[in-house]
């Protein structure tokens, strides 16, 4: 009796044509057609480059004093002007704003590392629940930027506090969206059967409820990273985040306020590029969420 062939013999070459074309997701295709996503998207690479590379290659310290070009005005020298102490602004700028996306990237990924877990754990077993939850809800109690504040009266300033700080604050919105998200899969009747065939808990959270919790995830990373540098700018310009002798972008705004009538430029530079990095972060995670959605038909 003959044998119906259900593959390529061994060693024999696979036609191109039956071969799988591996393609970029659509969400992609749907991200790439807005005008917000690309625009978004290039804006925030340039910046991103700029705070990266810029102060390599400024020819000035952004530590310098030079009594003598103290609170110089824009020129072909400093294209920004200079502060107080005689120090290049943009070079000042460009130092801040390195130090404002470690801070974003570390508290966005300790935010959702951390939410993630703890938003999964309380949605699979409902003992866990009951105690993240609640200690999660006195956190957000506070105002966020009113917690930061305490927290870092009471560790003292450093990056390192800072990043602490605010990962704290963070955590439970990212802990509360991922719960939402997976209680929701929970519900389906695929999970429920995957229950009822024995599956063990660490598998169906892992498998089902993390895979299909992803989209929001993301979403809230893009959103909370502009949070994030918002929040570390509120505290370097009320003087509770990172110490003075460290460039920031809240840190030079709140040099700037005093010496706004005659020295303007001080404050330009940093609220311009502190707009910039924001207005983009937004632009991708608009772009995203209409992406990620199969539903919305938003294409500009």
């Amino acid at each position: 009796m003959a044998v119906n062939s259900v593959g390529p013999a061994i060693g024999q070459e696979i036609p191109a044509e039956s071969a799988a074309v591996r393609t970029p997701p659509d969400w992609w295709y749907r991200f790439r057609s807005t005008r917000r996503g690309t625009l978004g998207l290039g804006l925030l690479v340039l910046v991103v480059l700029a705070c990266t590379f810029g102060p390599l290659l400024s020819p000035y310290d952004p530590s310098a004093v030079d009594p003598v070009d103290r609170l110089a005005g824009p020129s072909a020298e400093h294209w920004a002007g200079t502060d107080q102490f005689g120090r290049d602004v943009i070079t000042r700028m460009l130092v801040g704003g390195r130090t404002s996306l470690i801070v974003a990237a570390a508290v966005t990924v300790l935010s959702v590392v951390v939410g993630t877990l703890l938003g999964l754990l309380s949605a699979m077993y409902r003992r866990v629940d009951g105690p993240v939850m609640r200690f999660l809800d006195a956190l957000m109690a506070f105002p966020s930027v009113l917690l930061a504040i305490a927290l870092m009266a009471r560790l003292g300033p450093s990056i390192v506090n800072v990043i602490a700080a605010l990962s704290i604050v963070t955590v439970p919105t990212f802990a509360r969206l991922i719960r939402s998200s997976a209680l929701v899969v929970k519900e389906t009747p695929y999970v429920e059967l995957a229950t009822a065939l024995g599956l063990r808990r660490r598998t169906i959270m892992l498998r089902y409820l993390f895979a299909n919790s992803r989209s929001p995830m993301i979403l809230a990373a893009t959103f909370g990273a502009a949070t994030v540098i918002l929040s570390e700018a509120a505290l370097s310009f009320l003087g509770a985040g990172l110490p003075a002798s460290v460039p920031t972008w809240g840190g030079m705004l709140n040099d700037g306020q005093t010496y706004l009538r005659n020295a303007w430029w001080l404050a330009l530079a940093p609220g311009l590029m502190l707009t910039l990095l924001l207005l983009s972060l937004n632009m991708v995670g608009d772009a995203l969420r209409d992406a990620l959605d199969p539903r919305s038909d938003r294409l500009s």
